[in-house]
C-alpha cells in the first residue's frame, strides 16, 4: 500500500472524532488509516491538550516542503564515486566528499550499496 499524507479533511475528522470521545483505534478504522498514524498525527500536533487540525495541517505542509529529496544517482555522481573508491577512500568519506564538495547528500551505505550491487567497479 503506497504512504498518502494525511489530508487536511481527515485531519479535521480527527478532530471532531477525538473530540467526541472515540479512541485512536476507532478513528483509524473510520479513515481506514493505521492506528500508528493517528497517534503520530495527535502525537505531533497537540497543542496545550487540544487538537488544532488547521494548525496540524499547516504543520505537515511544512514538513513536506522542508523534507529531503531522494538523490537519483546519475551517471555523474557514479563516475565521481567510482574516482573516489579508486583513491582508497571508504563509502563514508566520499560521502563527506561529495556532501561537502559538490552538495551532494548520499548516505554511506547508498554507496556500500553500488560497491556491493557491482555498479561500482
Amino acid at each position: 500500500m503506497a504512504y498518502t499524507q494525511l489530508t487536511e479533511t481527515e485531519r479535521y475528522q480527527i478532530s471532531s472524532l477525538k473530540t467526541a470521545g472515540f479512541s485512536q483505534l476507532f478513528i483509524a478504522e473510520s479513515l481506514k488509516r493505521s492506528p500508528p498514524t493517528i497517534s503520530r498525527e495527535l502525537k505531533r500536533n497537540q497543542e496545550a491538550q487540544a487538537y488544532c487540525p488547521k494548525q496540524a495541517h499547516l504543520k505537515g505542509l511544512a514538513r513536506r516542503h522542508f523534507a529531503k529529496k531522494a538523490v537519483k544517482i546519475t551517471p555523474e555522481v557514479e563516475k565521481w564515486i567510482k574516482r573516489l573508491i579508486w583513491q582508497d577512500l571508504s563509502p563514508e568519506q566520499v560521502a563527506d566528499y561529495l556532501k561537502r564538495h559538490k552538495g551532494i547528500s548520499l548516505h554511506h551505505e547508498t554507496i556500500d550499496r553500488l560497491i556491493y550491487q557491482d555498479k561500482i567497479e
